[in-house]
């Protein structure tokens, strides 16, 4: 165990309300634009760039690697940053990000999960036999760091309302020495 992390997991989370403090006045404001085919479940921030999201999603990156990651890189390298509402279908299959170009992924939660709506996430290890390691319904100001590591894949419950509310940021970073390597 790193820092509270378990190495054979690939996972970690808190509620973590300070993660939140650049963005949570600007989620109640995005207008969302539905998806078609396999997004049609997931819905697109319409008005990212007229709220200044970019800027704060990049304050939110530094925030994110000052607390969670600068014990394992020097520089900050963020690969990708996304806002969505709802989820891919594509999603809800066992997967890894690794190809993005990305060894640590953020999500962070700005909606509650009820338990019977779905949108939970899980994680397994795969050299452990596939053997699940969470399987974590998110509450709003969650925070879930996750290994992108080849030994390990995500994946989110499939909704049971296709227009329920699911509200993540995703943060990729590459480090030098990923805590689950």
């Amino acid at each position: 165990m790193k820092n509270g992390w378990k190495m054979d997991d690939g996972f970690y989370t808190e509620n973590n309300v300070q993660a939140f403090q650049y963005l949570e006045d600007t989620i109640p404001n995005i207008k969302w634009l539905r998806g078609i085919g396999n997004r049609k479940d997931y819905r697109f921030p319409l008005n990212y760039y007229i709220l200044g999201m970019r800027k704060k999603m990049l304050m939110t990156a530094d925030y994110l690697f000052n607390q969670y990651l600068r014990p394992y890189s020097e520089k900050k390298d963020l690969i990708y940053y996304h806002c969505w509402n709802g989820t891919e279908q594509t999603s809800c299959n066992w997967h890894n990000d690794f190809c993005e170009g990305a060894n640590i992924m953020f999500l962070l939660y700005f909606t509650d999960m009820n338990k019977d709506a779905g949108g939970e996430i899980m994680f397994r290890n795969i050299s452990q036999n596939n053997r699940i390691t969470a399987f974590h319904l998110p509450q709003k100001y969650d925070v879930v760091v996750g290994s992108q590591d080849k030994q390990f894949e995500h994946r989110v419950e499939h909704f049971r309302d296709p227009d329920m509310h699911r509200i993540t940021m995703n943060f990729g970073f590459k480090v030098n020495n990923s805590p689950w390597t």
